[in-house]
């Protein structure tokens, strides 16, 4: 009996000696708490000569603790029937990336404020296309981009294969339904295969045929590293899921200003 109390006295000793270095240890990890919905728009504008189209958008999003805004410019260009390869600039701010989590003058760990940081990259893309044979309306795609981030030399490879169907009513483009699925895969960083994923839901009214109003749901995922100066620091390495709903509203025009080439 008496060797019992003493091991369970040993064991009770040990574990509030522990307490205080997991307490700290939380301290030092983000704590990605369940957040409300995550708003998302997006304004995209296609102008349209022949097989070649021009794209412009503005997107704005919440993401973890900022508000990310980034601009796209460039276009697209259907070399055969079922392909389309495009090239575009991008221009962003308020994007948070592992080596963000940073130490602060206090010694507490915490994201960086990118609110003001201006990031440039450049983007290619190549998309193949398929009517389904059971339905033409029916149509299936793999968006594969592969992205340069001047900021900080990281290339990314972004796979997002879907599906969408489109309803008309009178030979007319009435709605459309989309679902996705979207892979963030580093190429040159990081220590996982997949860092980011999402899945979408969505659909488009088509007002006339310039002008298409909706929007869509989505579950992301973002799995957050620790940066190499925190591991050096602490001696630890920590991986965390970030889990987050977003609900996005989407606008697009559609113009064909050129004619046909």
């Amino acid at each position: 009996m008496i060797l019992k109390m003493c091991r369970s006295v040993k064991s009770t000793c040990a574990l509030l000696i522990l307490i205080p270095f997991f307490s700290a240890w939380a301290d030092q990890v983000p704590v990605m708490s369940q957040r409300n919905i995550e708003p998302a728009t997006e304004l995209r504008v296609f102008a349209k000569r022949g097989d070649t189209t021009y794209v412009a958008e503005l997107k704005v999003q919440q993401e973890s603790e900022l508000i990310s805004k980034s601009f796209r410019l460039g276009g697209s260009r259907r070399i055969f029937s079922h392909l389309k390869i495009g090239a575009y600039y991008l221009l962003q701010n308020g994007v948070l990336h592992n080596e963000d989590w940073v130490q602060n003058p206090d010694q507490n760990w915490g994201w960086r404020d990118t609110s003001s940081r201006v990031e440039h990259a450049l983007m290619v893309e190549v998309t193949p296309q398929t009517v389904l044979p059971s339905d033409e309306n029916w149509i299936a795609e793999c968006k594969t981009r592969i992205v340069f981030n001047a900021f900080n030399q990281q290339w990314t490879l972004k796979v997002r294969p879907g599906v969408s169907y489109l309803w008309t009513k009178q030979d007319r483009p009435f709605l459309s339904f989309f679902s996705q699925l979207e892979f963030y895969l580093p190429l040159n960083y990081g220590k996982s295969i997949i860092y980011e994923t999402w899945l979408y839901f969505g659909a488009l009214y088509y007002y006339s045929t310039t002008f298409q109003l909706g929007g869509y749901g989505a579950w992301k995922t973002v799995k957050w590293e620790s940066p190499k100066i925190f591991d050096v620091i602490t001696s630890q390495s920590f991986e965390v899921h970030d889990n987050s709903p977003v609900l996005g509203f989407v606008a697009i025009w559609n113009f064909d200003f050129f004619g046909s080439s």
